[in-house]
């Protein structure tokens, strides 16, 4: 097993750049592996609470922006920012910026396990590694760049396989830690549904939507079908149809003097289900 690692220098900083791109048994993910022997995983990733988290929150803000740049500049589709892989990503830099040692042994448990830990399933996961003495947005292009020009960094950055990820950034001792995490998996993310809108016709009423499934790099589910339900001078929600995607249901007969107010939600065909979204009343003369 081996890891590839690149020291770069310039007049104004040292940096320095370390990559793994870890596969589990069924993942396109291939690559080079980090040494030493796994450890054991002990539950899942910490939440974001340390002291320098909050402070350091639009320096992640913008790496993650300055990945999804350098991936649509490629031609491939933006990391969708995943909360949990945020928070391994976070840890892994904070056990960094405490290590006498810089490499995937330093940041901790080994990544395929603690990501499954937090109960994500991954396929496939990958990990960049890199730190610069240049400050604050400086230090994140320098690390971008890095990762960019090397081909084992470059393949995490710009995986055609992986969809969601999360960065993680420490400033210690003089120095910016960034770390990028990386993860094919299944479907995870829910459907977007536009407000609905309902029109008043002669034998009663329509209501129209429309959802999508936010596209991934790969394994976008697409949506499935709709639950439409409806209620009556705000009483109780009453289902009326459950819909393929395309987007339409029919009331029957509706009462003069009511309001109306009707809600979607949209599943897609990985399980994953929206948010209730509600039409504006209609008010039947």
């Amino acid at each position: 097993m081996r890891a590839r690692t690149a020291f770069f220098s310039g007049p104004a900083a040292l940096a320095l750049v370390v990559s793994a791109l870890i596969a589990a048994p069924t993942s396109a993910l291939a690559g080079a592996v980090p040494p030493g022997a796994p450890s054991a995983v002990t539950g899942a990733a910490p939440a974001l609470d340390r002291p320098d988290d909050a402070a350091t929150a639009p320096l992640r803000d913008a790496l993650f922006d300055g990945v999804n740049q350098d991936r649509t500049a490629s031609g491939l589709v933006r990391y969708v920012r995943d909360v949990a892989l945020e928070r391994v990503a976070q840890d892994r830099a904070a056990r960094l910026s405490t290590s006498s040692t810089f490499g995937h042994p330093a940041a901790g448990d080994p990544l395929l396990g603690v990501v499954e830990a937090t109960g994500i399933g991954p396929l496939g996961v990958g990990e960049d590694l890199g730190w610069s003495s240049k400050p604050g947005p400086a230090a994140l292009a320098s690390i971008r760049s890095m990762w960019a020009q090397s081909p084992a960094h470059r393949a995490i950055l710009l995986s055609d396989a992986a969809s969601y990820a999360g960065v993680g950034v420490t400033v210690a001792g003089g120095r910016l830690i960034a770390v990028l995490v990386v993860a094919e998996t299944l479907d995870r993310t829910a459907p977007v549904v536009a407000a609905p809108t309902a029109e008043r016709r002669s034998s009663g009423a329509v209501i129209r939507w429309t959802a999508r499934d936010p596209l991934l790099q790969t394994h976008t589910a697409g949506v499935r079908d709709a639950m439409v339900q409806v209620r009556v001078d705000g009483g109780a929600w009453r289902t009326v149809d459950r819909a393929n995607a395309r987007g339409v249901a029919t009331l029957g007969t509706i009462e003069r003097g009511r309001t109306y107010v009707a809600r979607v939600r949209a599943r897609d065909r990985a399980g994953n289900v929206s948010a209730w979204v509600e039409s504006d009343p209609i008010r039947i003369p």
